[in-house]
């Protein structure tokens, strides 16, 4: 009957995966149940490698010092008219500080405060998975002759054997001939360019804390520190040259004002060692601090100077004047 109704029809589910026009809950679950061994073993690894890189990654801590400049609020008003007036407006005016800030973190600064550091010589703790920088040296003290050559941007091994005596595992292979007392490499003082690597000349061996080690491209000894190191202890100890310890620190302290045209700087320094950058950050104020004196001082000698060069022409003029005008009166 061409009538009549076309006959119902209902959606029947192929494999179980359709319900009701979408994927069933449950495929995901037994899909789940089929690999969990694996989301279990990726688990474990997960924790486990999370508790190794918590235990023995090298922690880095920020170091933060405060800096108060006295500056001079006459000279600085006037500079700062001058800056307005060449600039043209409020535009032109420099706070002192933004200059101070500039000289805190310049090369110079850093030099110096590096060449009054015992930073030369780094000696790290040796442990089954971790290494651990010791500063300051209070288990081992490394003397370097600073009179003699040394090879630079090396490092040898140490094992302590206790009763007072040491070995030298590792002689640090090869490395750069360097001048202590010049703060430079011998190859830059004779006008090469090129970093010459020459071989280790330290012998591996026994030795007794105190004692010299010496040859041709090396003199320095080791010495037994405040807190005594265990037998067995292993140590790496690092000779760098000034140049590599200049690259490493320039730019390393961030300089902030508390606030806008303020006279307060906050010093920040991130470092693995929180006694070591305390003491950069202590020595570098203490340069800096020492500059402004040294300046003032100078600035001091320099007008008594000028007085008295004025005073001493003033006299003469005095002294020619009082003697053109007895001249003048015996003459009349």
């Amino acid at each position: 009957n061409p009538s009549a109704a076309a006959p119902h029809r209902e959606g029947i589910p192929v494999n179980g995966e359709q319900e009701q026009g979408g994927i069933s809950p449950m495929v995901y679950v037994f899909k789940l149940l089929y690999f969990w061994p694996y989301l279990l073993v990726a688990l474990v690894m997960g924790l486990a490698a999370a508790f190794i890189y918590n235990r023995y990654a090298q922690p880095v801590y920020n170091i933060n010092a405060s800096l108060l400049i006295r500056e001079d609020k006459g000279a600085s008003s006037m500079k700062n008219l001058d800056a307005m007036l060449m600039g043209g407006g409020l535009g032109g005016a420099t706070s002192t500080t933004d200059n101070e800030m500039g000289i805190i973190q310049s090369y110079a600064m850093v030099d110096q405060t590096l060449k009054e550091l015992d930073f030369g010589v780094e000696v790290t703790r040796l442990g089954q998975f971790s290494r651990e920088e010791v500063y300051p040296h209070q288990v081992l003290v490394l003397e370097v002759d600073s009179f003699h050559p040394q090879l630079v941007e090396m490092a040898i091994e140490i094992e302590v054997l206790g009763k007072g005596r040491y070995r030298i595992t590792e002689n640090g292979k090869e490395g750069s001939l360097y001048d202590p007392l010049r703060f430079s490499k011998i190859q830059e003082d004779l006008g090469s360019e090129e970093d010459e690597q020459l071989a280790s000349d330290i012998r591996t061996g026994t030795y007794a804390f105190g004692q010299w080690v010496e040859g041709p491209r090396h003199r320095f000894r080791v010495l037994a520190g405040a807190n005594e190191a265990g037998s067995g202890n292993r140590y790496s100890v690092q000779f760098h040259s000034h140049k590599t310890l200049l690259d490493q620190y320039f730019g390393k302290v961030e300089v902030e004002a508390w606030k806008k045209m303020a006279s307060l700087l906050y010093l920040k320094i991130e470092s693995s060692n929180i006694a070591k950058g305390r003491r950069y950050l202590d020595r570098l104020m203490e340069v800096y601090l020492r500059r402004n004196l040294e300046l003032k001082n100078l600035t001091s000698l320099n007008t008594v100077r000028f007085i008295d060069r004025e005073l001493s022409g003033i006299t003469d003029s005095l002294q020619t004047t009082e003697s053109r005008l007895e001249q003048f009166r015996s003459a009349n």
